[in-house]
């Protein structure tokens, strides 16, 4: 009885993901900045109540979902990166790590796949940094090139750190508030 509950909750969780991906492909990958959340809560929250194994299950079902009904090269790059975050983040909790080191973990999971987006598929995710500091540098022509390399990175690693924040605040609310009976 347990596994049929594990396939129907990672069915539901696929399917939420393959809405958020739908929208996303309705839209023209428009809702592709957003994606971080529909992607990563789910897969979190179903990690919290079945735990690891039946989530890199549900995880690997995800990227092939994405693969086949989005088929836009960013929107499957999401459901791997975020969808990563959630499980770095369902492994920090099942060790019982303090907030402070399944920030870490999570910081430096995004670290890696924001670091493959930007250096491999940036076009794609309109993120080039070249051309970011090409834009700063036409609009303060008095400042460094230095400078406008900094506020470049800067305002990647702030993306990023934003992002940690909120799927971690999103996601202890909802253990929270579906009063998920897990010890932690």
């Amino acid at each position: 009885m347990k596994n049929v509950r594990n396939v129907t909750y990672g069915a539901m969780i696929v399917g939420l993901i393959s809405i958020a991906l739908f929208f996303d492909r309705a839209t023209s990958g428009m809702l592709s900045p957003m994606l971080s959340l529909p992607i990563a809560i789910p897969i979190i929250v179903y990690g919290i109540i079945f735990g690891m194994r039946d989530s890199v299950a549900v995880y690997i079902v995800s990227i092939i979902v994405s693969f086949l009904f989005s088929g836009m090269l960013p929107s499957m790059l999401m459901v791997v990166g975020y969808g990563g975050t959630a499980l770095i983040y369902i492994y920090a909790y099942s060790k019982q790590l303090s907030n402070t080191r399944k920030n870490i973990l999570m910081v430096l999971g995004l670290v890696l796949f924001y670091w493959i987006m930007i250096q491999f598929f940036g076009e794609y995710f309109g993120v080039s940094i070249p051309d970011t500091i090409t834009f700063l540098s036409r609009i303060f022509p008095g400042l460094g090139a230095s400078l406008f390399k900094f506020l470049a990175y800067f305002t990647v690693a702030l993306t990023l750190l934003s992002e940690v924040v909120l799927i971690n605040i999103a996601s202890s609310f909802m253990i929270v508030r579906l009063r998920l009976n897990v010890e932690k």
